[in-house]
């Protein structure tokens, strides 16, 4: 841990607007250096597929001059050029939800009048269609974008092949990855990042010995090679040899890296190489600029610790966070912490769940409604399996099966929230155009509405939410015996048709012991607490979906 007092620039000690130097400054000047035909898509706020293929942009820079957005298509009405340029500007504010219906909206049109649409366009909508997990759809759209591309436009082929391999990873098939990231290299033998990501599928499947030829070549490209570059080429090389890794080992250490830079390696190999990302965690905290940048580095950090069992050390690591003043408690333990609820009780107090009085029976008077048409459409096994979401995986104990029917994350709704569950999407719309206490919760940064469904035997381990700016709502729809959700050591349980109310900023845990799922439908409003003035406070600094730290996922739902 650094100094005593991590403040943001106000002195407050609240959450501060800015953002870790190393990454986010250099990144609002980053679009204008990515090529016209890719750049839509591909500027993301956090998406995983758009990430990895930013990363594989900014390595090669563009043609500054540029304008943004894919280039005008030849025989395309005008009216359709305009939605593909709106596509293009939301998939770059990183609002993918919103450009993928853009983009869904010009290529249904294209196809009812039987107009070409240039592969630019396939692909922008290929990467947009990725982010927000519309995998199928982005695999048809970059195929299409490599029919309309010439064999002589390699680099844009091989970008192609690389947003392929992605989604093939993200589906888990990994000798589909394989063989496209091959492809992608076929086109562009020499580029370092095709080499660097073949060389972390290759890892995966065990071809370890290979994976450190791919690790070797992309760093040998490279004059000043990345830290996490130089990671993964020692990583492998040390599985032969620990002499020959101390050297890498060491650049990465020595490197002139900022705090995102080994926060991010960090969490990349958390989950397979856990020794060496503690140790990066804790670089990265000696870097930290703001409190905000600081706490999701904890976050990271003790999960790491706790997936390891080292307990001892993980609490430690959250008492010295309240010690420099980081966190008001060791149990709670949010991104970003508002300072006007402080201090504040695991559970809910009795005069805060009052003031929610109008949008719980709101709740539990349709609860019925909502319950029917959630065994409806769940009886879809196709669309159930659609249900289960990557950023959930983390959590669930080993052999357990966690799956959520989204209507709305981050506070944006998702594209067929209304048309899958048109009931509870009317009545959740209702809930949050209540009055001052609740309303305005379609205008609340982090929000999110969805079914979470536990299956029978499963857990979700100890984890907090992303902020305490939120009261989470939870109405039990299946509730068999054996369920529980533990909140800062106490216990309690849901009831079929009621809602029970959670501040998940908290430290908490869920479980399933029972023989049958938990459904409960789980909808956020706005801490009652909080005033119209501060709530506009918190709506700038956190916007309609942003945390300011891309690679910290802690939007976590149960």
């Amino acid at each position: 841990m650094r100094s005593k007092r991590r403040k943001g620039s106000n002195g407050s000690g609240e959450v501060s607007a800015s953002t870790d130097g190393d990454g986010a400054e250099r990144g609002r000047h980053r679009s204008a250096q990515i090529p016209a035909w890719i750049r839509g898509g591909w500027v993301s706020g956090g998406a995983a597929v758009a990430t990895v293929l930013l990363a594989l942009v900014y390595s090669r820079g563009g043609s500054p001059s540029t304008p943004t957005g894919a280039a005008p298509a030849p025989g395309l009405p005008r009216e359709l050029i305009e939605q593909l340029k709106k596509g293009d500007q939301l998939a770059e504010r990183g609002d993918h939800t919103a450009a993928a219906a853009a983009f869904r909206a010009v290529l249904y049109q294209c196809e009812e009048s039987r107009l070409a649409v240039p592969a630019a366009a396939h692909f922008n909508a290929a990467t947009t269609f990725a982010a927000v997990g519309l995998f199928d759809r982005a695999q048809r759209h970059y195929m299409q974008a490599l029919e309309g591309l010439p064999k002589a436009k390699k680099q844009r082929r091989a970008d192609v092949y690389g947003g392929l391999a992605i989604v093939a990873s993200k589906q888990q098939d990994r000798s589909k990855s394989i063989e496209l990231w091959r492809k992608a290299l076929g086109q562009m033998p020499r580029d370092e990042n095709f080499m660097f990501y073949l060389g972390r599928e290759l890892e995966r499947v065990g071809k370890h010995h290979e994976a450190e030829a791919r690790y070797r070549n992309a760093v040998a490209g490279q004059t000043d090679p990345s830290p996490r570059f130089l990671h993964f080429f020692a990583a492998a090389v040390a599985r032969r040899n620990q002499t020959l890794a101390k050297r890498p080992l060491a650049r990465v250490l020595d490197a002139n890296a900022g705090a995102k830079a080994f926060h991010d390696l960090a969490l990349e190999i958390a989950d397979t190489q856990p020794e060496f990302a503690v140790k990066y965690f804790a670089v990265a905290q000696k870097k930290a600029k703001t409190p905000t940048h600081a706490r999701a580095i904890v976050y990271s950090w003790g999960r790491t610790l706790a997936a390891m069992g080292r307990e001892a050390d993980e609490q430690d690591l959250y008492t010295d966070a309240v010690e420099y003043e980081l966190f008001a408690d060791p149990r709670q333990r949010p991104l970003f912490l508002e300072p006007s609820l402080l201090p504040s009780q695991p559970w809910p107090s009795e005069s805060v769940v009052d003031r929610l009085q109008d949008a719980i029976q709101l709740l539990e008077s349709n609860a019925a409604a909502i319950k029917a048409e959630w065994l409806s459409v769940s009886r879809d096994s196709g669309l159930r399996e659609r249900f289960t979401q990557s950023d959930s995986e983390a959590l669930v104990a080993a052999g357990g099966v966690w799956r959520q029917g989204v209507l709305k994350r981050d506070g944006k709704w998702e594209l067929t929230a209304q048309s899958r569950w048109p009931h509870t999407y009317d009545v959740v719309s209702r809930v949050q155009s209540l009055g001052t206490d609740v309303g305005e919760g379609g205008q609340m940064p982090k929000a999110a509405v969805e079914f979470s469904a536990i299956a029978a035997g499963s857990e979700l381990t100890r984890h907090c939410g992303p902020s305490n700016h939120r009261i989470r709502l939870h109405l039990g729809l299946l509730v068999p015996e054996g369920t529980g959700i533990t909140v800062a050591g106490e216990t309690r349980t849901w009831t079929e048709g009621k809602v029970l109310t959670i501040d998940d900023s908290w430290e908490h845990s869920v479980f399933n012991r029972g023989d049958l799922e938990r459904v409960v439908l789980i909808v956020d409003v706005w801490h009652p607490q909080l005033n119209r003035t501060t709530r506009d406070r918190i709506r700038s600094l956190l916007g309609s979906a942003g945390t300011g730290v891309e690679s910290t996922n802690t939007s976590q739902y149960h």
